[in-house]
């Protein structure tokens, strides 16, 4: 009988354990919880109905959510979506997926989920601009959304009254990027200095300016074997203790960058030998301006690494 018992109380343990897994709560927690209550710990599992949301979950955050979240409206996205530009009413092969232009009158179109019909649409830019702001207005971004589109129209005037005639949006951007990269390098705020040097790279990328955009993705797979920080402390201050500029240790590479290099490379047919010269032409470039904490050499063996890994699972 005594042998039982203890069988019971062991079996509880484990069944509680494995069963609170199988529910999405935490096994440990319920674990000791067992220790406390015995069987009885199967209770407030049997109670809860819904396992506790993932992981995977909590990255997948749709537009749809924020609006539920926002407003408590549970009504999902309808795609309204039709093959059909709507600058010029031009019919399209296919309904656009993402920012495309228009074969017919070469305008851009947008994709947005208007925030008031909760519906996928197809809109112009100055539709898709109206879209982002009442977006910028639920979620509580619209101020820092205003003033950044406040400091586009400064920098865009300036421009062009320097150049004489009215500056492109893409050299306004370009402005504004260059200006965001030495004010973060100045805080030594690295970590927001690797994604502005990204954003620089996604923009000569989609100028169709290769070589540079490859560059620029090259130079953030640098900072990010080194592990980027951003610790606003001004160079030549003494920073606060424990803070470094970069930490090796908790470095990791995006899938993404490293996709774009191998993209990239290919486009311009440069091949591992080529990449590995430019690589190494970047230290000499920026060794005065970003205190790197890994050696040239040993920052390329890691994105190699990574690049032959993605290579095998082509």
């Amino acid at each position: 009988m005594e042998s039982f018992v203890i069988f019971s109380i062991l079996l509880s343990y484990v069944g509680v354990t494995i069963y609170a897994k199988i529910k999405g709560k935490n096994p440990f927690l319920y674990f000791l919880l067992s220790l406390v209550i015995g069987p009885f710990a199967f209770i407030p599992l049997l109670l809860s109905n819904k396992p506790s949301s993932s992981s995977k979950d909590k990255f997948t955050i749709t537009v749809a959510d924020l609006a539920k979240s926002a407003n408590g409206d549970t009504t999902t996205v309808i795609d309204k979506r039709v093959a059909t530009c709507p600058v010029c009413s031009a019919k399209l092969k296919k309904i656009p997926g993402a920012k495309t232009k228009c074969p017919k009158c070469k305008q851009f179109m947008f994709v947005r989920t208007d925030s008031k019909t909760m519906s996928r649409v197809v809109v112009d830019a100055k539709q898709a601009e109206l879209i982002d702001e009442e977006w910028a207005k639920i979620s509580g971004t619209w101020e820092s959304l205003k003033k950044e589109k406040e400091r586009f129209i400064k920098t865009k005037s300036d421009l062009s009254e320097k150049f004489g005639a009215e500056a492109s949006d893409a050299d306004t951007k370009w402005a504004l990027l260059i200006e965001d990269s030495l004010s973060h390098s100045a805080m030594q705020n690295w970590g927001h200095y690797r994604n502005t040097i990204f954003q620089m790279g996604e923009q000569l990328r989609k100028e169709g300016k290769m070589k540079h955009a490859l560059e620029k993705f090259l130079l953030v797979c640098y900072l990010d074997t080194c592990g980027p920080n951003n610790i606003s402390t001004p160079i030549g201050r003494q920073h606060e203790f424990g803070m470094k500029p970069f930490t090796p240790d908790s470095s990791s590479m995006a899938p993404g960058i490293i996709s774009r290099v191998e993209k990239l490379a290919q486009k311009v047919n440069y091949d591992s030998k080529k990449l590995e010269t430019i690589f190494i032409a970047l230290e000499m470039q920026y060794k005065d301006a970003i205190p790197f904490s890994l050696g040239v050499q040993e920052s390329w063996s890691q994105i190699k690494k990574q690049i032959n890994v993605q290579r095998s699972n082509l």
